[in-house]
């Protein structure tokens, strides 16, 4: 299964130049490494909030534009929870985890980090950004679909989205 979500992100923005970045996201964590995670957050985050919208949220006047009000800020906050916890795995637990097992991965990533010359900071930096956005991508996809299943048991918006 890891396999298969990992694929899911590195199909599109795998680098082997950068293949120490990609094996960090892979390997650290254990179960919750950081493709899990980042799927965790694209499919959780739409049926939580999906669900306060269809069960919690009461307002009668309620039209399509406040469906797609909630569905494109379900993607923002997907987009920001992927950036931060990305942000914080990159970059925050190179400290944390410079003395576990996994120590000579961090080493060498660490060390790439502070090789001006490797690009591997920028390069990060800019994977954490594509990636978020793709995540946010995937939820709309995903929040669709769901919002689509679960609209059926809504007693206010059941002819939300259509």
């Amino acid at each position: 299964m890891n396999d298969l979500i990992a694929n899911l992100y590195e199909g599109l923005f795998y680098n082997s130049d950068y293949q120490v970045l990609f094996d960090f996201l892979y390997q650290i964590g254990g179960l919750f490494n950081g493709y899990n995670v980042m799927a965790l957050i694209f499919i959780v985050l739409p049926i939580l909030v999906w669900s306060i919208f269809y069960f919690i949220y009461k307002k009668p006047t309620a039209g399509l534009s406040t469906w797609i009000f909630w569905w494109i800020g379900i993607a923002l906050l997907v987009g920001g929870v992927t950036y931060w916890f990305l942000f914080e795995r990159i970059f925050s637990t190179i400290a944390d985890n410079f003395n576990t097992d996994d120590g000579n991965l961090v080493k060498k990533l660490l060390n790439y980090f502070e090789d001006p010359n490797s690009g591997y900071s920028s390069f990060a930096n800019n994977t954490i950004i594509y990636l978020s956005l793709y995540n946010a991508l995937l939820s709309l996809v995903w929040g669709f679909i769901y919002s689509i299943i679960i609209k059926r048991w809504s007693k206010q918006f059941i002819h939300l989205p259509f």
